[in-house]
């Protein structure tokens, strides 16, 4: 049988088990095995066929949790339709008939292996652990009974059957290929025919039908070759205590005898104008003096109830009451007016005590008053109400005490959910304190180093100090760039290329030519020996000196020093050698020179001579050992600061006079040195030793010139900013100024939801006066929102303020969304702060939303029974004299939804109520989730006292579908016990007043 878009078929065999043939008799027992025969063809003869056994019933200690797709009701349902039947569906679409040894009948008849019961809890009743059984066990004893709360195995081939998502005119072949190829769009199922009763709490158990799965999962020896009866007997047959195994189970509780069509059926449109959407509130003591009225302390005297109806008597406080409206309202109703003559004076103390706090708060020299803060007064720039004469949504909100209220509110739920969102606010954030911190430490070392400069470096005239000064940083200070390429001029490359030597300004060189120095002092000899004038200054060392003479002399520099100077070379002293002691000079060592010196017969190769210094001033050559000869020194006592003399040592022995000079006659050392001498020489001759000087050229440098850039050089603000940039990387590819960097946290959260729970009646004032089964259309109030939604931004951004997070907008706006948005893309449903401008209040609603919106309001159980019904609004179409339902293919979904306690329910929607409501005008639907088939009865239908469906005869009033037949199969059952999903179409013009 078919339904809608899905098949139901009594049964469904695959595989060998297809072939069973032999028809279930439904009564009776059946074999514990089918008769089932395999007959082979080898080598085109047959063989004599061979019996087959197919698993059954006994065969099973359990099935996979994985196969269970879904319950009806769902585990721990408390409020389940008691006119519902329960389900459990399986993803295989043959699971409940697999292991049946037996054919379905010639009706489409086949008894499942296993089957759903429904027991009530009570005693007698429990589930309970395996002990030595493979499977939990369900115990039903007294005082329950299993005639009651066991069905009729009989009749199980009713309450099985398999689904199938396919076209209603599906042919077999279809059926066939989905089944083999589609197994997404199929699954099996069980119901259970027990009718529930209302309030009450069962226990669904999926369990053996036969006796043998029974015995199997209790762990009991089974006879494989017995006939598969019942697991239980019904009627006057039946046990009075069974013990079965459990396959799978859930509990659940049932609720009131309704469903959805009944709680739909029992709405009622009403037009809630004069009932709802307003509250008085009471200014006559707002805590500060009204003229012509008594004061705070004599108004906070009185007796604190206040009249609800203006006060006839003179100075009677009934007079300030004022109707507060609510975030919804009815669709028309007037605002009243404020101020209006009564509440003048009222409205004018409260704007002279604000601009009068306001303008002392900004007064530099002026004592601080206290006073009701202006609310939005940083955003709109304007520290004072009222004055304009074109008033703006500042004024509006700020002079009308129903505003003020309502702003105050947005700071109690900033204040109350202060930490979560400072937590959330910091979420966004990221790093942002970390870099912060960072930022901070760089700010001040730009400051210090900025004043260190200043003072310090900025005020150095003297060129060698300056650079002494930039000695370190010499290699990484560019003084000069390519116009093209990469090359760049450093001052050390600047030195290197100049006359003046870059070892001047290195750190030996200032430590070794201190002002005072023997380095200081010679350098300053050579430069008047050069001629270069003297210093002026005391200050200058010898560092300043010669930065002055390389800086002013020419490219060579010749400096001539008096002859007792100066290095003395190895020919001059040769020169100054008496004749004995002649050597040859450096020029003349030819290898012909050697071979012509006279012999030399005293020649000898000795160890190298030691001076040796005698306590008489004279001066001999020899060798000794290395005693060590000390002259005498004066005693002192030790103690003295000096160290205790060493003993004398004796006089050290003069050496042997030297003997006479033997023949000019080379002995053997010395011929043999001439030899090699000789052979030497010829190879390298110093005749041919050439000298090449190649010009160097060299510019002249000039400190003074390079002064200002030096002293730009070493500003350390510009290198710090370079850094602080590669250290700290803004989202938006910005480079980071020199402070703290912030951002503005944007929270996504409906706050109509934290207002609700202050109090739902700043929603909806009135709301315990809107009727149950009630549906009704309101609008909207876009002031109150605004007004809300402002507040929320000024508290938040004080409490960023105090909690040290930094906001990189003044005008930045927190909180735009007010209602739970169905479309998460949604922008929000006022527009930024920044925008409001010169708008009035009321006029702020985000670009992307409608300027008019309809509420649809419904208070029923509806939506909490059935959460995932499905609200929409269709334009309704003319049909002669009257209007229906137009096309599914114009829906309107709603923009947001919402709810109140205990079951109000409510969804915007973008339409005009005066559209909504016209001609044709528009149907709001209400319809039940079509994609969740449910079976059962609807809530008139009578049973008496009967625990399961009968079977004999379909029940009084219940509508049999046409081509169904009742209890025919497992298929014309599931077809008739289905519950449609059901729609309501409600027109706006039933839900508005006149």
């Amino acid at each position: 049988m078919s339904g809608a878009s899905v098949v139901f078929l009594p049964w469904v065999r695959q595989g060998l088990a297809a072939r069973i043939a032999m028809p279930d008799p439904l009564t009776t027992p059946l074999p514990a095995q089918a008769p089932l025969g395999v007959t082979l063809a080898v080598n085109g003869a047959d063989i004599p066929p061979v019996s087959v056994r197919l698993f059954g019933p006994a065969d099973v200690i359990g099935i996979d949790p994985r196969q269970v797709v879904r319950t009806e009701p769902p585990a721990g349902t408390t409020d389940y339709e008691s006119n519902d039947l329960a389900a459990i569906e399986f993803d295989n679409p043959d699971l409940p008939w697999l292991f049946t040894p037996a054919a379905a009948d010639a009706q489409g008849r086949l008894r499942p292996w296993l089957v759903l019961v429904v027991v009530r809890s009570q005693d007698g009743v429990r589930v309970r652990a395996p002990r030595s059984e493979p499977l939990p066990v369900l115990e039903i004893g007294p005082p329950a009974l299993p005639a009651v709360e066991l069905p009729d195995l009989d009749e199980s081939w009713a309450w099985a059957h398999a689904q199938i998502g396919t076209h209603e005119n599906a042919t077999e072949e279809t059926l066939r290929t989905v089944l083999g190829a589609r197994p997404e769009l199929t699954v099996s199922r069980l119901l259970s025919p027990r009718l529930l009763a209302p309030f009450t709490d069962y226990i669904a158990c999926v369990v053996p039908a036969f006796d043998a799965g029974r015995r199997t999962g209790l762990g009991e020896a089974v006879n494989a070759d017995a006939v598969l009866a019942p697991a239980w007997a019904s009627g006057d047959q039946a046990p009075g205590a069974i013990a079965l195994p459990l396959y799978y189970s859930w509990q659940f509780r049932t609720g009131a005898r309704e469903d959805f069509e009944s709680i739909v059926a029992r709405l009622a449109p009403r037009d809630l104008t004069d009932s709802v959407g307003r509250r008085a509130m009471d200014i006559g003591a707002p805590g500060f003096a009204v003229a012509g009225t008594a004061t705070p302390a004599e108004l906070a005297a009185e007796s604190p109830i206040v009249p609800l109806t203006p006060d006839p008597s003179p100075g009677g406080r009934g007079e300030y009451v004022v109707m507060l409206e609510g975030a919804l309202q009815p669709v028309g109703i007037a605002r009243a007016l404020f101020p209006d003559e009564a509440t003048q004076a009222w409205q004018a103390s409260l704007q002279s005590i604000l601009n009068a706090a306001n303008a002392h708060a900004l007064a530099a020299e002026a004592e601080p008053v206290l006073g009701p803060p202006i609310y939005g007064r940083w955003i709109a720039n304007r520290h004072e109400v009222g004055m304009p004469a074109a008033k703006t949504w500042l004024d509006e909100l700020n002079l009308d005490p129903r505003e003020r209220v309502v702003a105050a509110l947005g700071t109690r739920v900033i204040q109350d959910q202060q930490e979560d969102l400072m937590a959330r606010a910091w979420e966004q954030a990221g790093e942002m304190a970390q870099a912060n911190q960072r930022l901070r430490q760089m700010q001040l070392s730009l400051a210090i180093g900025g004043r260190l400069h200043a003072r310090h470096v900025s005020r150095m005239d003297d060129d060698d100090r300056l650079w002494r000064f930039a000695a370190p940083a010499q290699a990484r200070l560019v003084m000069a760039r390519a116009t093209s390429g990469t090359d760049v001029k450093t001052m050390r490359t600047m030195l290197a290329s100049s006359s003046t030597p870059p070892v001047l300004t290195s750190a030996p060189m200032r430590r070794l030519s201190r002002p005072r120095g023997p380095i200081s002092r010679r350098a300053a000899t050579a430069v008047r020996l050069a001629g270069a004038a003297a210093p002026q200054t005391k200050t200058l060392g010898g560092i300043s000196t010669l930065f002055r003479v390389y800086g002013a002399q020419p490219l060579t520099l010749t400096l001539t020093l008096p002859p007792t100077r100066g290095l003395v070379s190895f020919d001059a002293v040769t020169r100054r050698l008496s004749s004995p002691f002649a050597a040859m000079t450096y020029a003349r060592a030819t290898d012909a020179g050697m071979l012509s010196v006279p012999g030399r017969p005293e020649f000898a190769i000795k160890p190298e001579p030691v001076p040796i210094v005698d306590v008489r001033g004279g001066v001999h050559g020899g060798v000794i050992d290395t005693t060590l000869v000390r002259p005498a020194r004066a005693r002192r006592r030790p103690g003295e600061g000096e160290l205790p003399d060493l003993p004398e040592l004796p006089e050290p022995e003069p050496p042997d006079p030297i003997p006479p000079r033997p023949r000019p006659v080379d002995n053997a050392d010395a011929k043999a040195f001439r030899q090699a001498a000789a052979r030497h020489l010829a190879v390298v001759n110093p005749k041919q030793f050439v000298v090449s000087v190649q010009p160097v050229t060299r510019a002249v440098f000039d400190p003074e010139a390079a002064r200002p850039q030096v002293r730009a050089l070493l500003d350390p603000a510009p290198v710090m900013r370079l850094r602080m940039a590669a250290t700290i990387r803004i989202a938006e590819a910005t480079p980071p100024a020199v402070g703290p960097v912030g951002s503005a946290p944007v929270f996504e959260q409906p706050m109509s939801e934290p207002l609700a729970a202050l109090s739902q009646d700043w929603l909806l004032p009135g709301l315990e006066r809107v009727p149950v089964d009630t549906a009704a259309l309101l609008e909207p109030n876009a002031r109150f929102i605004e007004a809300y939604m402002l507040g929320l931004n000024v508290e938040m951004a004080r409490e960023l303020l105090w909690r040290d997070f930094v906001v990189n907008d003044p005008h930045a706006t927190f909180f735009r969304r007010f209602w739970r948005a169905l479309d998460p893309d949604t922008a929000g449903d006022i527009a930024p702060l920044a925008e409001w401008g010169a708008r009035r209040l009321g006029e702020n609603k985000a670009a992307e939303q409608p300027s008019k919106q309809t509420v649809l309001l419904v208070r029923s159980s509806l939506f909490r029974r059935y959460p995932s019904a499905s609200v929409y609004a269709v334009p309704a179409v003319k049909e002669g004299n009257g209007r229906k339902v137009g096309p599914q293919s114009t829906e309107l979904h709603p923009l947001f939804r919402g709810a109140m306690q205990p079951d109000v329910t409510f969804f915007g929607f973008d339409l005009d109520p005066a559209v909504a409501s016209g001609d044709p005008g528009w149907y709001f639907v209400i319809q039940q989730q079509p994609t969740e088939p449910r079976f059962g009865f609807d809530v008139e239908i009578d049973f008496g006292g009967a625990s399961y469906v009968p079977l004999a005869a379909a029940p009084a009033g219940h509508a049999v579908p046409t081509g169904t037949t009742w209890a025919l199969n497992g298929a014309h059952m599931a077809r008739i016990l289905r519950q449609l999903p059901v729609r309501v179409a409600i027109h706006a013009s039933e839900l508005i007043g006149g």
